[in-house]
This record gives C-alpha cells, structure tokens and sequence, in this order.
C-alpha cells in the first residue's frame, strides 16, 4: 500500500528556514524609510551597520524558536495521514468481507432458489396425478 501522503518535511522545513534567513536579512526599517525618509536620527542608529552575522544570528534565533512548532506540525501530519491509511486499510477489509458474503449468500440463494424450483415441480406432478386421479371416478 502505497501511502497517502508523500512529503518531504525536511525539505519544507529547509525551505521555511532559507525564507527566514531571507527576511532576516532584509532591513525590517527599509520599507518604512524608502516612504518616509527615516534617518538613523528616527531609528536611534538600530538599523545602521547592521551586519550579515547579526542578521544570520537573529534569523537562527528565529528559526530555533518556530523549529520545534514545525517539527511538531510535520509530525502531526505524517501521524494523521498514517491514521487515514489505517482507517482506509479498514474500510477496505470491510468492504472485501462484504463482497465475500454477499457471494456466499448470492450462492446460498441460487442453491435454495434450485431447490425450490424442484420442490415446485413436484408439487406441480403430483397436482397433476390428483387432477388425473379426480377426472378418473369422474368418468366411470
């Protein structure tokens, strides 16, 4: 059985983090000071000369914090999705006993349905030797 869901979380996670160095990159303030001419004076100095290893540092800090979380959901995931192979697997089994009785019983009924056919055809030669019986004293 091939399983539902096939995801690399390490992949994910991988990605999630690069985006998150990424972003920690970037100056939070740069956005802000492109609209409104904010100088280092309006910042306290806070986003000048800020360095690689400062943004990397704050990007790890980050992504130390949320790593648990995601390990947590990518876990959760892979557990669901093996509850659903489960369940599927189950209803599987049950759907394969069903047929198999549904067959039996199919084959029960076309037995009991030739029997009956029998018993009717005797009941059908023995009306037919009464009726005969009956018309013979009938005649006499």
């Amino acid at each position: 059985m091939e399983p539902l869901f096939n995801l690399n979380f390490d992949s994910i996670i991988a990605a999630i983090e690069e985006n998150g160095k990424r972003l920690a990159r970037q100056d939070p303030l740069a956005p802000l000071a492109a609209s409104q001419d904010v100088t280092s004076e309006d910042t306290g100095g806070a986003h000048e000369g800020t360095s690689q290893s400062g943004s990397n540092a704050v990007a790890d800090e980050v992504i130390s914090i949320i790593r648990p979380e995601l390990d947590d959901f990518a876990k959760l995931i892979q557990d669901e999705a093996q509850a659903s192979e489960r369940r599927y697997d189950v209803m599987q089994a049950s759907i394969e006993n069903l047929l198999s009785k549904t067959v039996l019983w199919q084959e029960l009924l076309q037995e009991q349905m030739k029997e009956l056919v029998g018993t009717v055809k005797s009941l059908k030669e023995e009306v037919t030797e009464l009726q005969e019986k009956a018309k013979e004293p009938s005649q006499k």
